[in-house]
């Protein structure tokens, strides 16, 4: 890893005012170098040069019950630089989009047919709403078989509406998982943002 020269004459800086997590911590602020990323973790300053970025990961979830923009930096010896905005936040978004366009813009030609580029949710939060969608499914259709077998649905006045109530969050969650299974990360071409990554 080569640390970047900050007092280098045409090192031109610009600074973003984001929120941040990497090794060591969170921190508030990220600066783009002209061959280097530098942020805060507490008192302590990080910088990364950009040949040590191995892939660039943005994801963009609307859908969620906070909806929310996502990029996560890696690096080569397995540091993770981490920017996770609430799309509620207006000004935090303003200055992630341009952050975002400034790095790619400053990225040269090497280092983008080098750099991993993905788009979509991480694995790991991919499987999580695989396996909470399915606990949920076998538990909805464990009431429903329980109900009709047994006859819950039927000993009391009006409780059958619970049969197309139960039906109605199998059919949702369904959508759900179908549409989880299907959104499997992909690789997006660096020399044009990926609009579907930027909110």
């Amino acid at each position: 890893m080569q640390d970047a020269n900050p007092s280098a004459p045409d090192n031109v800086t610009t600074s973003f005012a984001l929120p941040t997590s990497s090794t060591g911590g969170h921190g508030h602020g990220i600066v783009v170098e002209s061959c280097a990323l530098a942020w805060t973790v507490g008192s302590l300053v990080r910088r990364r040069t950009f040949d040590d970025i191995a892939a660039m990961e943005l994801e963009l979830e609307r859908s969620a019950e906070e909806p929310f923009v996502r990029c996560d930096i890696l690096f080569t010896e397995g540091e993770c630089l981490g920017m996770l905005i609430e799309l509620n936040r207006a000004k935090d978004i303003a200055i992630y989009r341009a952050f975002v366009t400034e790095l790619f813009e400053r990225l040269g030609p090497a280092q983008r047919q080098r750099i991993i580029f993905r788009e979509g949710a991480s694995p790991a939060s991919r499987v999580l709403s695989i396996v909470l969608c399915v606990v949920l499914l076998l538990t909805l259709l464990g009431v429903l078989l329980f109900g009709v077998a047994s006859g819950a649905f039927f000993e009391e006045e009006n409780a059958w509406l619970g049969i197309p109530l139960v039906l109605l969050f199998v059919f949702v969650l369904s959508g759900i998982l179908r549409r989880t299974l299907k959104s499997e990360q992909k690789t997006y071409d660096p020399e044009t943002l990926s609009q579907r990554c930027l909110p």
